[in-house]
């Protein structure tokens, strides 16, 4: 099955981050340098912010998977929010059309403790007997990080 357009999370730098302050060099040992200090803070901060980069645009990948897949279980696994009419609305749509939902990140996530935001492009393309059409607009995704990972907590059109 083809892959889906959003982008590669190294294409989605983390947000910068407030300069490291200035310390003495690492008391030396035998095996070289001490790995400590705010260099070594700094790389796991940066990898932690990737890591978390990668998490949440894997979301909106579930999201647009479950729409490829015509789940409506999978949709209710990564928008726990979605609600029972929606479902209901969609399950009818799955059955006698397709929908392709899209999303394409166009700034990275901002991320604050365990809710997240990530502004995106969203295409939404149905296909029914007798009617297809495409349609473009902005959305603003907010996700939440549970035990199970981030999920959609909603998805504002602007």
């Amino acid at each position: 099955k083809p892959e889906p357009p959003i982008t590669a999370p190294a294409q989605l730098p983390p947000p910068p981050r407030p300069a490291a302050p200035e310390t003495s060099p690492a008391p030396s040992g035998p095996g070289g340098p001490a790995k400590t200090g705010p260099n070594l803070t700094a790389r796991k901060d940066d990898e932690a912010s990737r890591r978390e980069n990668e998490a949440i645009v894997g979301a909106l990948r579930r999201y647009q998977e479950a729409y490829r897949a015509k789940s409506v279980k999978e949709l209710r696994a990564v928008y726990p929010g979605l609600s029972k009419a929606d479902q209901d609305r969609l399950k009818q749509a799955f059955s006698s059309g397709s929908i392709e939902v899209v999303l394409q990140p166009v700034a990275p996530p901002v991320v604050q403790d365990n809710r997240a935001t990530v502004v995106c492009d969203v295409t939404s393309a149905v296909r029914f007997p007798g009617h297809s059409g495409t349609k473009h607009e902005r959305a603003t995704v907010s996700l939440v990080k549970l035990a199970v990972g981030w999920v959609i907590g909603s998805i504002r059109t602007d």
